[in-house]
């Protein structure tokens, strides 16, 4: 008799459908792969739920069905933060399954300070008192307002330490350090598995073919892939490189307020281009044309548009958080996202060293989704393994 199939559960905020974030690229592209890859050992379903608890399909509509029957219909849940805690433990189903959870995850001071310096409103009036802090004031002063960093925090709630503890049987971060940041801050064991899944490249036309696009200005410029949104920080590169003659490609959509706020504070080498679906030409000949790429987030898990920037030769310029050193190497430059003074050095030493050398852009060519997806399979059989031999101990 022919095995059945390991039925897997992913499920992921609402958030997340339809999103251009790294984190909705990653659960697209890991089931897709998945699929390809383990089609006769494994069948999995997308869904999405919102803070209410309501259960979408993939393509986003409600479905009929109920917390309750996943135990039923499923043999492992695969999360995706952010997740409200709440709704977890008001249905218990991590009780009854093996759990794999991708962390996509980081947290310091810089996150919270980066935000409020760009204008963001986390309680009303607070953003416009705490926008003058100075960087070298800033690590004690957020640490000491305790209140408002705990109500940025239910922005993005999750598992209490004791859910994770009790639940988890794997985690999956996109980077050793990710990993180890995600176990400090939750206060996790040790023992807690930990497979490191690297983030990866989409598919992209020959790279010979991929001409210049013509609205784009400038012989040579930087291009700043991705999402236009506070944490991001482009407002910050764009205060930082004010007075000098480096032309600035910024491609991706957003938030309009925050993307009214660059354009305003913009200088005239400076240009914005919008979003362009990686799926498309402009999107790939815009990043193999470039001579630096430069993300200056308050941390990148490893910014994939930027890893994607890397692979067509553009020099990595990229914030020292996150599990950025893991991707880029020596091949990178790195800034601290909260100085102005070194976001200009990195730029500066990233555009004298110029494009990558073949080779080195080729090394980037590693980073697949079908890699990552036989890490993601592998993590389920310890998973289940692990869930298993859980339940033996408490039998005994």
């Amino acid at each position: 008799m022919e095995p059945s199939k390991l039925k897997i559960l992913f499920l992921a905020n609402i958030v997340n459908h339809n999103s251009h974030s790294g984190a909705a690229t990653q659960i697209k592209n890991t089931t897709e792969r998945l699929q390809a890859l383990y089609s006769n050992d494994l069948s999995i379903e997308l869904w999405f739920f919102d803070f209410a608890g309501t259960l979408y399909d993939k393509n986003g509509s409600s479905t009929n069905e109920s917390w309750e029957s996943i135990p039923e219909k499923f043999d492992l849940l695969h999360l995706f933060v952010p997740l409200p805690a709440c709704l977890f433990k008001k249905y218990k189903i991590m009780e009854q399954l093996p759990v794999v959870l991708s962390t996509v995850f980081w947290r310091d001071w810089r996150r919270f300070y980066i935000n409020v310096k760009n204008g963001r409103r986390f309680i009303s009036g607070k953003s416009t008192s705490l926008s003058n802090i100075k960087e070298s004031d800033a690590p004690n002063i957020i640490k000491k307002i305790q209140l408002i960093k705990e109500s940025w925090f239910r922005f993005m709630p999750g598992f209490s330490r004791n859910d994770l503890r009790r639940s988890i049987n794997v985690i999956l971060p996109n980077s050793y350090s990710e990993g180890e940041n995600f176990r400090k801050f939750h206060k996790l064991s040790k023992h807690l598995v930990s497979i490191p899944v690297p983030n990866a490249i989409g598919q992209h036309p020959p790279i010979s073919q991929l001409k210049k696009p013509d609205y784009i200005p400038f012989a040579e410029y930087i291009v700043c892939p991705g999402l236009l949104v506070y944490r991001k920080n482009q407002l910050g590169l764009i205060r930082a490189l004010r007075g000098t003659k480096i032309p600035i490609v910024f491609m991706g959509g957003g938030d309009a307020d925050f993307i009214k706020k660059c354009q305003k504070e913009a200088t005239e080498n400076m240009i914005f281009v919008g979003h362009k679906d990686n799926n498309s030409n402009d999107y790939w000949a815009i990043l193999k044309n470039a001579r630096c790429a430069v993300l200056p987030s308050d941390c990148e898990t490893p910014g994939i548009a930027l890893l994607e920037a890397a692979r067509m030769g553009a020099r990595p310029v990229i914030t020292k958080f996150g599990g950025t050193l893991e991707y880029y190497g020596i091949c990178g430059e790195y800034l601290d996202p909260v100085s102005a003074e070194s976001i200009r050095q990195a730029v500066f030493q990233g555009w004298e060293r110029g494009r990558l050398s073949a080779h080195e852009a080729e090394s980037f060519a590693q980073y697949s989704w079908d890699w990552a997806a036989k890490l993601t399979f592998q993590a389920y059989q310890i998973a289940r393994t692990r869930r298993k031999n859980k339940r033996t101990v408490r039998r005994e």
